[in-house]
């Protein structure tokens, strides 16, 4: 559990570092390394005598309230701020599929009300930690509440910050809506990220041609059909008569993959 979780939570660090900063694509194993390099020496304090304490403390402040706090904030910010119809056309854009009904209203209306209802019970059940019978000093409750507050504090600091840049270069409040840039590539028509193959090809007889016939070691003639396949360095790109041939011998469905027309 606590391995996949570090790599998601890891890739997305590592995600958005490559996407605010692009020249470092080009050296991502060096990024990598050094944040991995990063991340031991930041957990070297768990593993000491009272790596426990800490631990409790880490666990307790920084991944207890604040993480439902982050998760209602993206939530609202994604769904209500920047639309939940602008999101299900980023994602038709790069997955080729646009969610149904059942995902917009989870994400509209249920998740946010359930964590909201989380948080709130969290919060009127919170009392301060302690590790069994020991109890913590106030300064190690105000190293949480610090550790809690630059986490949840990013939010608010950043929508702040970009708002009034967005101001000042655009004169509006573009900071809930798709870039331009962003839009043009999503409009292209006929552009993904991935491949997407031709759903109007729905079977192996829609593109196959007409059976034509093929001279056998025994004079007999058998009928099998032509598979146009791209061009080959090698020759013919695919099964050529004789190979129908031996296929045939052996009482076996003949194809033969034939070069373009």
């Amino acid at each position: 559990l606590g391995l996949d979780s570090e790599f998601a939570l890891f890739e997305t660090v590592t995600c958005a570092l490559f996407d605010s900063f692009p020249r470092l694509r080009k050296h991502k194993m060096m990024v990598t390394s050094l944040m991995c390099l990063a991340c031991f020496l930041l957990g070297l304090p768990c593993v000491t005598q009272c790596g426990q304490y800490v631990l409790d403390l880490m666990d307790t402040y920084g991944a207890s309230l604040s993480v439902m706090v982050i998760a209602v904030a993206e939530m609202v910010a994604i769904m209500w701020g920047y639309g939940v119809n602008n999101f299900c056309q980023d994602i038709k854009y790069m997955l080729g599929f646009t969610p149904g009904w059942y995902f917009k209203v989870c994400w509209v209306v249920i998740s946010p009300v359930f964590l909201v209802v989380i948080f709130i019970a969290a919060c009127s059940d919170w009392h301060q930690p302690s590790y069994g019978s020991v109890s913590y000093p106030p300064w190690a409750h105000t190293i949480g509440w610090v550790l809690m507050l630059v986490s949840v504090i990013q939010i608010p600091f950043w929508l702040f910050i970009m708002t009034i840049v967005s101001l000042m270069e655009g004169g509006s409040w573009s900071t809930f809506h798709p870039t331009s840039s962003w839009l043009a590539r999503r409009n292209e028509a006929n552009s993904t990220f991935i491949y997407k193959p031709d759903q109007s090809i729905n079977s192996i007889d829609s593109f196959i041609k007409p059976p034509f016939t093929c001279h056998m070691e025994d004079t007999s003639m058998v009928s099998v059909s032509t598979l146009p396949l791209p061009p080959s360095d090698q020759g013919r790109a695919g099964m050529d008569c004789s190979i129908a041939k031996r296929m045939h011998q052996h009482d076996q469905p003949a194809i033969c993959l034939t070069d373009p027309p």
